[in-house]
């Protein structure tokens, strides 16, 4: 038996009672696989990003300046305790005796998957693919969109600051700097039914789905890459737009004709959720979800600026898009398309 310890540089949140479940075992490719649940590897709120050593500073080295100070060690975590609104509220604690009383999730960061394989090769090229698949999944069930990215916006890069006199000898205690992005309603804690799914259903896939879009939109749009944010949710909006009309045609809903216009036109992808959709299933996503109509209008007009390097042309009316608090509910709105985009296709069943 071949034995994989994996670490991550992000967090997978897991339920309190992570640290009694039981391990899986399934068989994959005539070998059997064997996991631990997610566990935290070293302290559950140790941060990504090193500590700011006041003694290797240039600033203070060069002017001959030593001290035993430091920052201090604290951590930010969502408790994943949703309001009304949909808005998390988050604790604050050291990292070295940290009082997660508070806290529903747990930061997890590492997985051990057993391979029982006949050679170490095969054993390691089975567990390559099957840890990166069991991460898709549970981003997927989790809505955890930081998984699989370095996520800074957990943490911020900037560490500490301090104020100095006017010969640069410290004044007062430094300051550790804490910034957190917090999750939406949509992302929940992992729990052990949720990681069992995860691992029943660990197919390949040749290409991402408009969730795994989605997701990568609600990443860069929180680490302030609002651009790439805009291209990923153009592409979430594309992608279920071809789900919707692929099925329809597959299952004789509407003709070649149809179906080709919906794969092909790249103009106006709104018409195909709505007054399109509606001659042929009687439902639109603008009837049922008027908010989402302006915001895939705008995120379509806007998309076709980025992606032809013309930010500068973004029309005045569409600019708000771009602002990080209001891309992101634009974001969370989408979800509303993607539960509208199942309910078409399940209520068409084959």
């Amino acid at each position: 038996m071949y034995c994989f310890g994996y670490t991550f540089p992000f967090k997978i949140f897991c339920h309190r009672s992570v640290s009694g479940w039981e391990s899986i075992s399934k068989r994959f490719n005539d070998v059997t696989i064997t996991s631990s649940p997610p566990f935290t590897s070293d302290l559950p709120t140790k941060r990504a990003c090193p500590s700011f050593e006041f003694g290797k500073s240039p600033a203070l080295a060069k002017r001959g300046i030593s001290t035993d100070r430091r920052d201090l060690g604290l951590v930010i975590l969502p408790t994943f305790q949703f309001d009304e609104n949909g808005n998390t509220s988050a604790v604050l604690t050291f990292t070295e005796n940290p009082d997660l009383s508070d806290v529903e999730a747990l930061p997890c960061n590492a997985v051990q998957i057993d391979i029982e394989a006949d050679t170490e090769e095969k054993a390691s090229t089975i567990a390559d693919r099957i840890h990166r698949t069991w991460l898709r999944q549970m981003r997927r069930l989790t809505k955890q969109y930081w998984i699989g990215f370095f996520p800074s916006y957990f943490e911020g890069n900037l560490r500490t600051q301090f104020e100095v006199d006017q010969n640069y000898d410290l004044k007062g205690e430094p300051y550790t700097h804490n910034h957190m992005t917090l999750p939406n309603k949509e992302v929940i804690a992992a729990t052990e039914d949720v990681w069992r799914e995860s691992w029943n259903n660990l197919r390949d896939e040749p290409f991402p789905s408009s969730l795994d879009h989605l997701l990568d939109g609600h990443h860069f749009a929180a680490a302030d890459e609002q651009y790439r944010a805009i291209i990923s949710l153009a592409t979430c909006i594309e992608r279920s737009k071809y789900s919707i009309w692929q099925h329809l045609h597959t299952v004789g809903v509407c003709g070649r004709n149809d179906y080709k216009n919906a794969m092909n036109d790249t103009k106006k992808p709104e018409r195909y959720f709505s007054e399109l959709l509606e001659v042929r299933t009687g439902r639109s996503l603008f009837d049922e979800f008027p908010e989402l109509e302006n915001i895939i209008r705008t995120i379509w007009i806007v998309r076709g600026k980025v992606a032809h390097g013309l930010e500068d042309d973004i029309p005045q009316k569409d600019r708000w898009l771009v602002e990080k608090d209001r891309l992101l509910g634009s974001a969370n709105a989408l979800f509303e398309m993607l539960r509208f985009e199942d309910s078409i296709i399940k209520m068409h069943a084959r």
